[in-house]
């Protein structure tokens, strides 16, 4: 059984692939209370009601694309997290953390390690030899070329393009449609093609 934190265009996602590999989805956490009631068929709880029994059975997902907001969830919450994979997506040669959502038509090749709570939007590539930190987003069509390393809280926009190699540094944040080129440093915004950044 899953609760899904977060009532947005992620959280129906996350509902959806959920309900694609046969998991009960018990409702969704959300802290904005105009969100309160249903979403679909399914109730949209605030965070303090969904402290209480019977919702702290089963485990917990989080469908939000902010790093800073998954990282604060997980850090004053207990849950168990599950992670939610979409069932054509093949991940033999790949270390997957807690929490990690994989979407549809994602293609990963080999010796990849993902850490916890990265989510993978559909249709993302994924190189040999990649890793990719804890509460990491990346959108839809982003692709990541062999032996990039993705730090922590990162965000790689939509259909962004990294190449092989480089190392994106924790909390950077890569434009929707950058190509990267070069190394980019910590907590920078990182955007163009080639992707460019203030120094």
């Amino acid at each position: 059984m899953l609760l899904i934190y977060g009532a947005g265009g992620m959280g129906r996602e996350a509902m959806v692939l959920a309900e694609k590999i046969g998991v009960t989805v018990l409702g969704f956490i959300d802290d904005d209370k105009s969100k309160s009631g249903y979403l679909g068929k399914y109730p949209v709880y605030n965070e303090g009601m969904c402290l209480q029994e019977p919702y702290r059975v089963g485990r917990a997902h989080l469908a939000i694309a902010n790093p800073l907001v998954k990282e604060n969830i997980v850090e004053n919450n207990d849950y168990a997290y599950m992670c939610l994979i979409d069932p054509d997506v093949c991940i033999d040669y790949t270390l997957v953390g807690e929490g990690v959502m994989i979407g549809e038509g994602c293609v990963l090749t080999h010796n990849i390690v993902i850490g916890d709570h990265v989510s993978i939007n559909p249709q993302c590539g994924i190189g040999h030899d990649v890793r990719i930190g804890d509460f990491t987003t990346l959108m839809w069509r982003v692709n990541l070329s062999g032996n990039v390393t993705v730090g922590k809280r990162v965000v790689i926009g939509t259909g962004a393009v990294v190449l092989q190699g480089l190392t994106i540094g924790d909390g950077a944040v890569i434009g929707a449609g950058a190509v990267v080129t070069k190394d980019v440093p910590a907590g920078v915004t990182a955007k163009g093609v080639p992707a460019r950044w203030e120094e």
